[in-house]
This record gives C-alpha cells, structure tokens and sequence, in this order.
C-alpha cells in the first residue's frame, strides 16, 4: 500500500507537473521574495510577519496542489488563484494550531527530560494521522483533526511512513543539491519538497478515503 503510494504520487505529480508549476508560480514567487527581504531585515516583527504570510502562501500552495491530484487539473485556473476564502482560512488556521500544538509541546518538553521522547512518539503517531484533514478541507470538506484521526484508523505505520518518514528521506536525499551555486536553490529545495509531501497526503486521502 505505501509502495504503490509512493508510485502513484510521483505518476500523478509527474503527469499534472505543467499545471502545478502554473498554479503555484504565483505564491511561490512572492513566498521567495518575502524571504530575500526579511533574511535581511534586523527586525523580529519584519521576521514574524514575513513567517506569517510564507505560511499563508504555502497553504494557498497547497491546496491547490491538493485539489489538482483529487479533484483534477479543471479544479483549478491555470495561474491558480491567491483568492482568500473559507477553505483557504480554515487549511491555514490548522496549519497555525499544528505549530501551536508542537511548539507547547516542544516547551513542555524540555522539562519531561527521558519522557520527551516517548511524548515525541504519540504526537508523531497521533499527528500523522490527523494530517489526513488536510487534503480534506482542501477540497471543501469542512473537518477537522479528528477528522483524520477517525479516517485512518487502521493505518498508523501507513500514515507514519507517508507524512513523516518518507519525506524526510527525500529531503536527506536532496540536500547534496544544495551546494550547487543556483540562485535561490534553497526557496526551490523547499517548494519540492513541500509538492512531495503534499502529493503523497493527496494520494493517501485517495486510497483511504475515496478508494481509488
């Protein structure tokens, strides 16, 4: 089932390339340029808002990336859209509670000493099953974490190897890509790796959720 997941996500990823690179250029343009202006910035505020708006534009990113692999390339305009709607700010608001959620644990953590660890694995286990509500607001369903939670039971180790562990091996693999002298490699690095990510979740919802 993993196999054949990650075979479908690169098929799909392979044959609707031309409209996700048309549909994300947008974002991930003004996603980058954010990026020049605040790494030169001095400014903690400057930083935070430029965060803010990356995080908003990855989300418009990702639905899209979303919609094109479930619902089809019709989905969504060539150029995609930066319009701002109830999906996109119920796919951001998650986004921003997820953060919320590691980081008051990763605090909580620091004074768990060896339980940190084993506070570490149920969170893992816990969200990368709820990551499956992701595609699901994506294309309109309005659910929440728990909503991924319920849909996977069953599928722990699946969803572990899917949200987690294989795209932390990509990006290991990727990383010797970084010393090549490119302009703006590393605002590429991470746009392929977050159009990975995204596409096995959109493959995952797929197989678990539509059968296919």
């Amino acid at each position: 089932m993993f196999l054949r997941t990650v075979t479908d996500t690169f098929t799909a990823l392979n044959k609707s390339k031309s409209k996700i690179i048309t549909a994300t250029a947008i974002p991930l343009l003004i996603s980058t340029f954010i990026g020049l202006v605040t790494d030169q910035s001095e400014s903690v505020f400057a930083m935070f808002i430029g965060m803010f708006v990356t995080t908003a534009l990855t989300a418009i990113i990702s639905i899209q990336v979303h919609k094109i692999l479930i619902l089809g390339e019709d989905s969504v305009p060539t150029y995609g859209t930066m319009k701002w709607g109830l999906v996109e700010s119920w796919y951001f608001g998650h986004t921003l509670l997820m953060y919320a959620i590691c980081y008051g644990l990763y605090r909580v953590g620091v004074h768990l000493g060896p339980l940190a660890l084993v506070a570490a694995v149920l969170l893992a286990i816990i969200g990368a099953r709820a990551f499956m509500a992701f595609p699901a607001i994506a294309v309109g369903k309005g659910v929440s974490f728990k909503y991924g939670v319920e849909v996977t039971q069953g599928h722990t180790v699946y969803m572990l190897l899917v949200s987690f562990v294989f795209p932390i091996i990509v990006s290991i693999s990727l990383i010797p890509l970084l010393l090549l002298p490119i302009p703006f490699l590393d605002s590429l690095y991470a746009y392929v790796i977050s159009i990975i990510s995204v596409g096995m979740l959109s493959i995952a919802y797929r197989i678990i959720v539509e059968g296919k």
